[in-house]
Parts: structure tokens; sequence; C-alpha cells
């Protein structure tokens, strides 16, 4: 998860005419997606993140010319192709980026390109307003936002202090909250998840790394020790069951272990055990409770049956060289992402299969 500075800064919202045509254009963004009769073109370039719902597509991307490297959300309609921007950084050098979407709530982090003048926005796609939250000084570091239905999850790091907290944002609400505050380390909650109000994330503040499940509806907040050196990308895979990569030597991706978490059991287990250490390269939800996951240049789904977590039939319409494209599954859709980053051509393929 990376680490962002955040420091008060302001914004301001652009609009433009769909379809309206870039005259500095010297790159450009193509949408393939399944459900538009024809492909999208868009006068934009540095895509750096991306999601969809069922109506809408919304990507970070910056318009040809510019010193960011990325300033701005355009929002896509799935049925026309018609696209506008919806918002529009006003730093000099933005870094707008970490798109993410539950019901009907969209939300991105809009910073500079060094880390600082960091806000979290929200935009409602039934009301079509967007909101700000999540602004700090600048003597805090922040993590990348989470949600799940109106609930935001973030932790923030303070540098005078050394704590770090575990904040929530109600989007309906527009209340936020302090879950958990961790002294004299700032770095001492590694990551976070969360589902349907249950967040889980781990605490390094003890000898021995603890995952903490708090449920946000019901008020309790379970620990369970864990083994782990250097855990990230928290997943929940079902409601009793965690997925989480530990990292075993920082900066080396390829030598990690995959492992499971299960709550009901209070069990910990390494999935490809028979392997020392693997190169996981992504890790996504797919379908119903169920995960997939790139290792060693490989796709793998899991599920959990009968308490255990284990490998499903996986099949492929296509042969994507994944050495070259990011595969990614949400809302029960494949992301597949392409690059030229010389030539500034990007290439977004949305489809029901893989």
């Amino acid at each position: 998860m990376c680490i962002i500075a955040v420091v008060i800064g302001m914004a301001i919202f652009l609009t433009v005419g769909a379809n309206k045509k870039s005259e500095r254009s010297t790159g450009y963004t193509m949408i393939k997606d399944e459900k538009l009769k024809d492909d999208v073109k868009l006068p934009y370039t540095n895509l750096t993140s991306y999601i969809a719902t069922n109506d809408f597509i919304y990507v970070a991307v910056c318009e040809p010319g510019s010193a960011s490297i990325a300033n701005q959300i355009v929002k896509i309609d799935r049925t026309s192709g018609a696209y506008k921007s919806i918002f529009h950084s006003n730093l000099d050098k933005a870094a707008t980026q970490g798109l993410k979407n539950s019901g009907d709530w969209i939300i991105w982090v809009d910073g500079d390109d060094l880390g600082g003048s960091t806000k979290f926005y929200a935009f409602n796609e039934k009301t079509n307003k967007t909101l700000s939250f999540g602004t700090t000084s600048d003597t805090v570091y922040t993590d990348f936002p989470e949600i799940s239905g109106d609930l935001v999850v973030w932790a923030e790091h303070e540098q005078v202090t050394k704590q770090t907290k575990l904040m929530t944002y109600d989007l309906t609400t527009q209340k936020r909250k302090t879950i958990r505050t961790v002294s004299k380390d700032k770095w001492k909650v590694s990551d976070y998840t969360i589902r349907d109000g249950v967040i889980a994330y781990i605490d390094k503040s003890s000898e021995k790394m603890m995952l903490h499940v708090q449920d946000t509806k019901k008020k309790t907040n379970k620990k369970y020790p864990i083994t782990a050196k250097n855990p990230d990308w928290l997943t929940f895979i079902d409601e009793h069951t965690i997925v989480y990569v530990d990292n075993l030597k920082q900066g080396q991706f390829d030598k990690n272990k995959l492992m499971t978490y299960s709550m009901k059991d209070k069990k910990e287990s390494a999935l490809f055990a028979d392997q020392k250490t693997v190169e996981v390269d992504s890790l996504s939800g797919f379908k119903n409770d169920a995960i997939l996951t790139e290792v060693n240049n490989a796709l793998h789904v899991f599920a959990v049956e009968n308490g255990v977590v284990t490998e499903q039939p996986f099949t492929q319409k296509n042969n994507w060289p994944l050495d070259s494209v990011d595969i990614s599954y949400w809302n029960h859709e494949f992301y597949i992402f392409e690059n030229d980053v010389d030539a500034h051509i990007y290439n977004l393929t949305i489809d029901t299969e893989l």
C-alpha cells in the first residue's frame, strides 16, 4: 500500500463537453468495453487508475502536454460512449489516482507528484455531487482509503507524535471517527481491508503481529496472532477468511508467501505451501467469496470449501500475456490494462470473461 503525504489543499471542478477533443493530443487512452458498441478513444494519457459501475466507467487521466502525472477524473457512459470530466485538480503537477467504488459512491485521491497537498474525494452517482474528506495537516502521512458501502477507512501516520490512527468516514452522515490509535511508531498499522462494515487490519504494536477484526455495526473487536513478517494486500475471501501477502524481504517482490487466516478456526496457512517463496503480482476479489491472484506469472482462483481455501478450476478465452498486462477483477468483470508509456498509449479492456 502506497504512502502519500497530506497537507491542506483546495480543489476545483471542471466539466468539459462530451467527446471534446484536446488540441495538444500526442497520445490517447482506448476503452474497449464489451457493453459498448464501439471502442472509445479518449484524448487523455497517463491512466493511473480505473473502475466501472453498471452504467459508467471512471478513469484517472491527464490531458497531453500537462506536467501532471494525472489530473482529472473522466466519466464514460457504457451505453453511448459519451464522456466528460467530473473532476479536475488545481495542482500544477497533480497525481490523481486511487479510484475505488462501492454502491453509489466513487472515491479517489488527489495530490501533487511529490505526495503532498493531498485530499480524498467522493462522487455519488445518484446525486452527481462530489464531497471532499480526509484532509489533514502537512505533518501527517496517510495511506490510500478503502471503501465498502458508505464507509471509508484509511490510516494516518503522525510525524510529531509518532502515532498511527485508523480512521473511518461515513459518506452518508459525513462523520469522521478514529477507531484505533497506536502509539510510538507511525508504521504500526501496516494494512487494512473492509467488507460490509467489518474492518480487518494488522497491528504491529506488540512483539507478535496481531490481526484485528472490528465490526463497526456490532461494536466488536477480535484479535488473532499471526506469524507474518510484513503483511500486505489484506483481502476478505469470505466473512470468516482473510488472504494476504507476507513480504519476506523488503523490495523483493519475488520472495513472498501468499497466506490465509481462518477466523473461525483460528488457523493460519500458506497457499503454494510446497514452494519456499512465490512471486505475487496481484490480488483481488473474484465473484462471490473468491479471490483472483497472479502468482509466478500465472492466474489462480481460490475459494473456501468446507472451511478450507481451495484452488478452483479456471479457464480463459484469451491468452493474455501476463508479463505485459495488468489483470484484475471487480464487480463481476475483468479489467485488462496495457500501456506504452513512451508512446503515451493506454488500453483498458473490460469484459465479463477473460
